[in-house]
């Protein structure tokens, strides 16, 4: 299944999860990639996310947000587990 706009889920009114938060576009892709493979239809929206350096600091940046149908979420979770992408798993 393919990427479709985030409108066309909430066009749909299924309810829909965010799976994974991609910190580079190198991330971004290996999640693209397990999605497809999954069969999965996913949305991706830029978000900013905080940070922090190794000294506390605190900062901010933005990545590429997965978002899935609600009940498609916990398989999408497993898919991008089983590929090692476990960094940016989100567990909602």
């Amino acid at each position: 299944m393919p990427r479709v706009p985030f409108r066309r889920f909430e066009e749909g009114g299924e309810e829909v999860s965010r799976v994974y938060l991609a910190a580079s576009v190198a991330e971004s892709t290996r999640v693209e990639e397990a999605l497809d493979e999954a069969g999965l239809r996913y949305a991706v929206e830029v978000e900013p996310y905080s940070t922090l350096t190794m000294l506390g600091a605190a900062g901010s940046s933005t990545g590429a947000a997965f978002y899935v149908l609600e009940r498609e979420a916990d398989g999408a979770r497993r898919a991008l587990a089983s590929r090692g992408l476990r960094t940016g798993l989100l567990q909602e």
